[in-house]
């Protein structure tokens, strides 16, 4: 069953957000699976964090909007955990 899922990650501050071909190609190697469509990529920028995240005090917003096999959820959340550019993330499913 395929489901619309959206990613909100929290990357390191110096991932170079201005380039639209260096998001995609993080993002397709982020998410890595042939069963995955990405639908849209939005920048937050970067932002001053309310709290340092592992000894970082700004951080690059992003947001993934992205279709996935339901089996895809457990893979998907390992490879975001492994990510060395991500500080954080939440991945829920959109109705």
């Amino acid at each position: 069953m395929v489901r619309q899922y959206e990613l909100y990650l929290v990357l390191r501050p110096d991932f170079d957000y201005e380039k639209q071909t260096t998001r995609e190609e993080f993002v397709s190697k982020l998410l890595g699976s042939d069963h995955i469509t990405v639908k849209d990529i939005q920048m937050g920028g970067k932002k001053h964090l309310s709290y340092p995240m592992q000894k970082h005090e700004e951080g690059v917003q992003m947001v993934v909007q992205f279709e996935a096999l339901k089996v895809m959820v457990g893979e998907i959340e390992k490879r975001v955990k492994l990510g060395t550019d991500v500080l954080r993330f939440l991945l829920t499913v959109r109705d």
